[in-house]
């Protein structure tokens, strides 16, 4: 056999591609107009289309795929990196526009005696798989930050320009602008970001390979990662941010339910109960939990339900220390019988790990985060204060 020409004959796996970009494109233009409800269905919808998208070079490298190609394969990864650093350049070859009445003009084709309105730098500060993130550095006199407005006309500016270099049918589009990021490590970044919806901005946290919400985290684990995200980029303030870590921490070491039975439901994990308790192979928290409700009487969960616990303290000590699995207790019993919690498993198991790693690139430490206030400024925290961060992590755009 031989292959013919995509003008004679469209090959298959283009013709799903096509399709399946073409419904991901029109599904993203309905989530601008979507409410809130809506949008996380729609965002959830494109995100599908995505994997499928994507499954298809994993696909063409499997070698016992149909239709295996490994040069295929190769040469999606090829191409995607060359269209990432070939917009790069273009970018970066621009180097500044000046916006002169609502236009977006380039350096080299201002007209000879008009004066620009404002001028903006451009440089790439991140490039991923399908996407470019260029900050806007206002530059001259009387330029103030950066508006809406203007990051959008400069923005659908750029995006018009490396559009006309890339093949058919990829173009670059302008989505959102961002006030503030965090740039942690590849496809690990959480921005501040404004979307045009229609005739109005809409404002949001985009988070990105940093989870903010985990079936195996308690909802005070995701609140504090929310408001800690809300500090930084939305007031650029990463000292209150560790203020209310700092408290949470506190809130937790000195936690008597009988005094404060409202952060029990922030302290529930729920797992679901898939199937009998012995056909699991090693002893889980919530199955141990359900052996221990069956046996004082109480109302079993069935299977399929989620089964909703905290984690108390056990016995201490080398030889006689409880398990962390039996250690697992139904929450209203919990509250009746005034059990103590197990406030160490919460501070360093649920609070601490994701937290960190949004601290630790502005120099804070494990120790400054459950210790008092005494430290004065960003770089002042922990045994490495005197060293600088190795990387620059949150950017004002």
């Amino acid at each position: 056999g031989r292959f013919v020409s995509a003008q004679v004959s469209p090959g298959i796996m283009p013709a799903i591609l096509h399709e399946l970009l073409d419904q991901r494109t029109a599904t993203k233009r309905l989530m601008k107009k979507a409410g809130d409800e809506e949008r996380l269905f729609l965002d959830a919808k494109q995100y599908a289309m995505k994997i499928l998208l994507n499954s298809f070079y994993g696909y063409s490298g499997y070698a016992r795929a149909r239709l295996y190609s490994l040069a295929l394969a190769n040469a999606v990864t090829s191409f995607g990196r060359e269209n990432i650093l070939r917009t790069k350049k273009i970018i970066d070859d621009i180097g500044s526009v000046y916006v002169l009445d609502g236009e977006v003009i380039f350096r080299d084709a201002l007209p000879l005696g008009k004066a620009a309105e404002r001028c903006f730098g451009l440089s790439v500060v991140y490039g991923d798989t399908d996407s470019v993130f260029v900050r806007l550095q206002p530059t001259g006199p009387g330029t103030g930050a950066v508006s809406l407005n203007d990051a959008e006309l400069i923005g659908r500016k750029i995006a018009e320009t490396v559009t006309a270099s890339l093949p058919e049918p990829m173009e670059l589009v302008f989505e959102a602008f961002a006030r503030r990021g965090i740039f942690l490590a590849k496809k690990r970044y959480a921005l501040w970001v404004f979307e045009p919806m229609g005739e109005v901005w809409k404002d949001r946290i985009k988070v990105r390979g940093m989870e903010t919400v985990r079936r195996d985290w308690c909802d005070l684990t995701s609140k504090t990662l929310k408001t800690c995200l809300e500090l930084v980029l939305k007031e650029g303030k990463v000292e209150e941010a560790v203020e209310h870590v700092r408290a949470v921490v506190l809130r937790l070491k000195n936690l008597d339910l009988s005094r404060d039975p409202e952060i029990l439901q922030d302290l529930t994990l729920t797992r679901r109960y898939t199937k009998s308790p012995g056909s699991y192979k090693n002893k889980q928290p919530h199955i141990q939990l359900v052996e221990k409700i069956k046996e004082r009487g109480g109302s079993v969960p069935g299977v399929g339900d989620r089964v909703p616990f905290v984690i108390v303290q056990g016995k201490r000590g080398r030889k006689n220390r409880e398990l962390f699995v039996n250690r697992a207790e139904d929450p209203a019993y919990a509250l009746e019988k005034n059990m103590l919690l197990d406030t160490d498993y919460y501070v360093e198991k649920q609070i601490l790990p994701p937290v960190l790693r949004i601290f630790e690139s502005f120099g804070v430490g494990r120790d400054s985060l459950c210790t008092s206030r005494g430290q004065s400024s960003l770089f002042s925290f922990g045994p490495e204060a005197s060293k600088p961060a190795k990387q620059k992590s949150l950017f004002d755009f």
